[in-house]
């Protein structure tokens, strides 16, 4: 499956790498806004191109994305950008987490290294644009909207 990445930063390259070497996914090229766009117009050894005009390069039928943005707020809102140009936003989760059966996340996550899950019945398909940092489950879920929910009610450690 071929992918683009939104970004040029340091998510960006770790999201290229576990996605080129953990997952099923090639990274074909990252993009940007225009006003981030600058000489540099490649990345981890792909193209970078506009945001804007993405989909005219790489269509969202044969090309899913990941925005690699660290700011919940402009994460949200590429987000949205992204879907509206028919995007679907793929969603990695390590081979070195703890998963259940049950799991099932938005578009737009990214889980990292042992990393627990939820179980016990418990639906997180609404975490769209969610980053998982490594731990034990015990930490805070922050959606892309701002809102907290307790992962420890429902999670291994």
């Amino acid at each position: 499956m071929k992918c683009i990445i939104y970004g040029k930063g340091a998510l960006a390259e770790y999201a290229a790498y576990v996605l080129d070497h953990d997952s099923e996914y090639t990274v074909e090229a990252f993009c940007v806004e225009d006003k981030y766009m600058d000489d540099e117009r490649t990345f981890y050894n792909q193209p970078v191109v506009s945001f804007e005009t993405v989909q005219d390069l790489f269509s969202p039928e044969e090309y899913e994305m990941f925005i690699a943005v660290g700011d919940n707020d402009n994460r949200r809102r590429l987000f949205f950008e992204a879907k509206a140009k028919g995007y679907k936003l793929l969603t990695y989760v390590s081979s070195k987490s703890i998963t259940w059966p049950n799991v099932e996340l938005g578009e737009n996550v990214l889980t990292h290294r042992k990393r627990s899950l939820p179980v016990n019945n418990t639906n997180i398909s609404d975490h769209d644009g969610e980053l998982l940092p490594p731990g034990d489950g015990s930490r805070h879920l922050r959606k892309a909207s701002g809102k907290s929910i307790p992962s420890n009610r429902s999670s291994v450690s």
